[in-house]
């Protein structure tokens, strides 16, 4: 369809690239883009927009969160970017391919994770709704499933985030874990969402052992996994701060891994900088560390 367009384009050549190009540590503004078109103006475009759209309704893909759809659902996205832009060099020592603006000046490209088109660009699709998104100004709170009322982010990746909110039925903290649609896709079909059902299943499996699972729920096209907030600190810094211990630590850690083997289940991955451990009165042993399988 590109072809017979006569229209430039993109895309990642080997299954590899894609799968890194949709993958869940994938920046996340551009996670899911594996081809892109550069159409040579806004006919162009909206020819070319209707007609793929129209090609790949029905299947299934992740959202663009640097674009916006050409409708809701669709898996055409557009966005206002540099082709082949101005060369600069930034005081990184980055080059950089720039915008440039009615006045001449060079402007640098955005890649948000939100859209975010330079304010003199006209949107190709004047009947899109609503008007373009800018970074909100201040944070807002997110209330989901009328229950969780989220207020702070503590990590965001191409996956979904990770958040701190409030129980309203208990008043207690709790961590919300999201994952998108079709993010981490693999051959079999499972994707991100399936990968938090997977955790969501070992922590009911190791109740008791650490985070308790509070709720799994889909919301839109997202998964989310709601699990009991376990204060402390990061496993790495509870090392840092007792490294002459570290022998007797090793033991306790080596100790704590084994226990979810006697029920059935195998650690992945145990890694120092994500999990964490409960803060005790005369430091106790390491087997009261409290980890999150990744």
């Amino acid at each position: 369809m590109l072809v017979r367009h006569r229209c430039p384009f993109k895309f990642a050549a080997r299954a590899e690239y894609v799968e890194e190009l949709t993958g869940i540590r994938y920046d996340r503004a551009q996670c899911g883009k594996f081809i892109t078109a550069y159409p040579r103006d806004d006919d162009h475009l909206r020819a070319l927009a209707e007609e793929l759209d129209h090609a790949t309704a029905g299947l299934p893909g992740p959202r663009i969160l640097s674009d916006r759809p050409y409708r809701p659902g669709s898996l055409v996205h557009y966005r206002y970017g540099a082709f082949r832009g101005v060369p600069h060099v930034s005081n990184e020592g980055v080059h950089q391919a720039r915008l440039q603006d009615p006045d001449g000046n060079a402007v640098e490209d955005l890649r948000n994770p939100w859209f975010s088109p330079p304010p003199w660009a006209e949107l190709p699709f004047p009947g899109a709704p609503g008007r373009p998104a800018k970074a909100p100004k201040a944070p807002r709170q997110v209330l989901l499933r009328d229950r969780y009322a989220v207020h702070d982010a503590i990590r965001h990746s191409a996956r979904g985030g990770v958040y701190r909110a409030v129980d309203r039925q208990t008043g207690d903290e709790v961590i919300v874990k999201e994952a998108r649609a079709h993010v981490g896709s693999w051959y079999t079909g499972l994707d991100a969402r399936d990968g938090l059902r997977a955790e969501a299943a070992a922590l009911a499996g190791l109740a008791g052992l650490g985070p308790g699972l509070v709720e799994l729920f889909d919301h839109e096209d997202r998964t989310f996994l709601v699990e009991t907030m376990v204060p402390g600190v990061t496993l790495a810094r509870w090392v840092n701060e007792r490294f002459a211990a570290l022998r007797d630590f090793g033991t306790d850690c080596t100790s704590a891994l084994i226990r979810p083997g006697r029920r059935g289940s195998c650690w992945g991955d145990a890694a120092a900088r994500p999990h964490s451990r409960r803060d005790q009165p005369e430091s106790p042993p390491a087997s009261e560390a409290v980890c999150t399988v990744e």
